[in-house]
């Protein structure tokens, strides 16, 4: 199970509310929701979604589609390019904290057992670099029958295995309350890279940068 491309999509509006003419926000969009193509899942790029505690690989990557919006924007590169890597890295840093055991991590901090969700720090360093921070695993054998009809669900009320993305998941309302603790730091994130590229373009390239950009 993956995050629900409606989060994804909910998420990144949200983020870019305002900023985007409608089909620059498209094309950031549709980048996002490719990386959940099929030949992306099942343990395949595990680093495009914080799977199989490939965090550092995840940051790496994104990381990467930093660096590609900042040569797009100092050569004057098809903006497209840049919509696209934003995209791509918007969905890695969602992932995150769908997938990993960030929420749990922070919620040991509070001495409430279940804080409002919009108190969620989701760029807090000390748990970004948190020795037990870790993602849940994927082993395309041992979990391939999880996404099949029938036989998953009763796959799922038998047995999932601890440590597994089938145990650790937010991916949706349907985990349970902590889905929007992870829904919400997963906003400040995305908003967080968001500022981020946008403090790049413009320092590279300028405002006229900027509006390409954001204008399709």
């Amino acid at each position: 199970m993956l995050m629900d491309a409606k989060y994804h999509i909910t998420l990144t509006r949200m983020a870019l509310q305002g900023e985007f003419d409608v089909a620059a926000l498209a094309e950031v969009v549709k980048a996002n929701l490719g990386q959940d193509a099929l030949r992306y899942q099942l343990g395949n790029k595990p680093h495009f979604h914080c799977d199989n505690n490939r965090i550092a690989e995840s940051l790496a990557y994104v990381e990467a589609q930093h660096e590609v919006i900042l040569v797009a924007a100092a050569t004057g590169d098809d903006a497209q390019r840049m919509r696209a890597a934003l995209g791509r890295l918007f969905h890695t840093v969602q992932d995150f904290y769908a997938h990993a055991n960030y929420v749990d991590l922070w919620l040991a901090t509070q001495r409430d057992p279940r804080p409002p969700a919009e108190a969620i720090d989701g760029l807090d360093p000390a748990l970004l670099s948190h020795p037990e921070l870790r993602t849940g695993v994927t082993i395309l054998l041992r979990d391939f029958i999880y996404y099949l009809p029938v036989l998953g669900s009763i796959a799922h009320k038998i047995f999932i295995p601890p440590g597994s993305h089938q145990e650790m998941n937010l991916d949706s309302p349907a985990r349970g309350w902590r889905f929007r603790y992870a829904f919400v730091a997963a906003y400040q994130r995305t908003r967080a890279e968001y500022a981020r590229a946008r403090e790049t373009v413009q320092e590279v390239g300028g405002e006229a940068a900027v509006e390409r950009l954001r204008q399709a």
